[in-house]
């Protein structure tokens, strides 16, 4: 093999070490929000077994970022940081294996199919939050990495290497069962595809079958229980209920193209080019199987593992809707097919490269490149977020709060602050962790005359009588604001 030439090697390592500085300092900084919290009340503290066994069945419990954070804590303390290190990691995973994947191809569409896969902000802002999904997404490339080396070369090494990444994501998210199923599929068809005599065939065949069945005896092992559990309580709701093309094509570009204000037309336009390459992928693939072209896989494995990938996990989500009732990806459960389009558009363009302009295809992603790289930019930050903006200020809230009581407190009891439900993990979580035993635990019962301090989004301010209440602070970026009871 080839080594990767020096500057793919330096301009990956410089654009991944940005990507993971500013994650660090968004985990660092950015308040915790809903999920985070209430993920932190409820589940890390119960014993080992019950977390493995997701006795809580709840889709707000990762089982493998509750273990993070269980163990995370014990080692470093409780802060935002050492909350969401798990998924740090698991970044610095991402951005190794995405390195990998193209590391020894054309050094323009090399690093530039690195940028897309590490300036979008809403898949980087969930490597910087206490949630599964970016575990998810790390242990997901290294598994597809190891599905394309054991394609390629063969042997058990990277085909367990396979196993165990997927196993780990599947416990990091369950929506990753479908590309653990995809994956083993894409295996037998391409074992299916190559040229090999009888014998050859019959040795491999009954080789790898007898490995993928003793890994996947160990994956049933760990995932049979909390994946029953989950499915017993009936807690597999990920959005959709329209389609595929309506819920889950339309979520990844509307995340795409977060922070963006983007007509309807434009939105449609995009969601027609977003799948293309996918679709053109698929032509290509077929009419290459057709026409019996030699070394199809050793020319392209690239593009034949991700295509597969995609198509498979399209129609396994579109059987389980219609068989099993579970909705359609939608939003944060639909992302980690945002790196998976991005690897098969970067195999693509390669694969053109050997017949088309090779300039213009260099061209095209470079540009690309350049606008995802000026849109994470531009939109990116420990104040933005796409789902949980509204608790992007919730720690600040707080630290006004406590100010403040400590300024004007005269309260005979302990305080008590009414908010929107929206913001109850949170005040609790901080409540917690800054041992605010003055203050009595948030619920979600609304407002009343008892509380000494309401914290609500801003469109709500007008319920608050302003003759009773003075304004603590306001929080523009979050829509929130902070209020004291006069008088109390």
């Amino acid at each position: 093999m080839r080594k990767p030439e020096t500057i793919v090697v330096l301009g990956m390592v410089l654009i991944g070490a940005a990507i993971l500085g500013f994650a660090v300092f968004r985990a660092s900084t950015a308040s915790f929000t809903h999920d985070e919290s209430y993920t932190y009340m409820y589940y890390p503290h119960q014993p080992v077994l019950d977390i493995l066994r997701h006795k809580e069945a709840f889709t707000n419990n990762h089982l493998l970022n509750t273990l993070g954070m269980k163990y995370s804590e014990m080692l470093f303390g409780t802060s935002e940081l050492s909350l969401r290190l798990p998924n740090l990691l698991l970044l610095v995973v991402y951005l190794w294996y995405g390195a990998r994947l193209f590391a020894h191809c054309d050094k323009v569409i090399a690093l530039s199919v690195f940028v897309l896969l590490c300036t979008n902000s809403v898949l980087i802002e969930l490597f910087t939050l206490a949630r599964g999904y970016g575990l998810s997404f790390g242990f997901m490339l290294m598994a597809v990495f190891h599905l394309m080396r054991a394609v390629r070369d063969g042997g058990w090494r990277h085909l367990v290497l396979y196993h165990v990444a997927a196993i780990l994501a599947c416990l990091s998210n369950f929506t990753m069962l479908d590309l653990y199923a995809a994956g083993l599929v894409t295996y037998y068809l391409a074992m299916g595809i190559e040229r090999r005599s009888l014998r050859q065939e019959r040795r491999a065949f009954r080789n790898s079958a007898l490995l993928n069945a003793t890994m996947l005896l160990v994956a049933a092992g760990v995932l049979w229980s909390p994946v029953q559990n989950t499915w017993s309580n009936n807690v597999l709701d990920f959005g959709g209920k329209s389609g595929l093309y309506e819920d889950t094509v339309h979520a990844l570009v509307s995340r795409w193209f977060a922070f963006c204000s983007i007509s309807p037309l434009l939105l449609s336009m995009a969601q027609v080019l977003f799948i293309t390459p996918v679709l053109f992928s698929v032509v290509i693939i077929i009419r290459r199987v057709a026409l019996k072209a030699p070394n199809l896989l050793a020319e392209g494995i690239g593009l034949f593992v991700s295509t597969s990938l995609l198509v498979l996990i399209c129609i396994g989500t579109m059987l389980q809707h219609h068989l099993l009732g579970t909705n359609y990806l939608q939003d944060r459960f639909a992302m980690f097919l945002v790196p998976l389009m991005v690897i098969n558009l970067g195999y693509l363009l390669l694969y053109l490269a050997t017949t088309l302009n090779r300039p213009l295809l260099r061209a095209g992603v470079l540009s690309l490149a350049l606008l995802s790289a000026y849109g994470f930019v531009h939109s990116s930050g420990p104040y933005r977020s796409f789902e949980w903006g509204y608790d992007m200020r919730t720690k600040e809230a707080m630290r006004a709060l406590v100010a403040d009581h400590e300024a004007h407190g005269n309260a005979a009891g302990p305080v008590r602050i009414g908010n929107n439900w929206l913001f109850e993990p949170t005040i609790n979580f901080y409540r917690d962790i800054w041992h605010l035993d003055w203050l009595s635990r948030a619920h979600r019962k609304g407002i009343s005359d008892q509380d000494d301090y309401i914290y609500i989004l801003q469109d709500d301010a007008g319920t608050i009588d302003a003759a009773d209440h003075v304004q603590v602070a306001t929080f523009d970026r979050s829509g929130t604001v902070l209020f004291r009871r006069m008088n109390k």
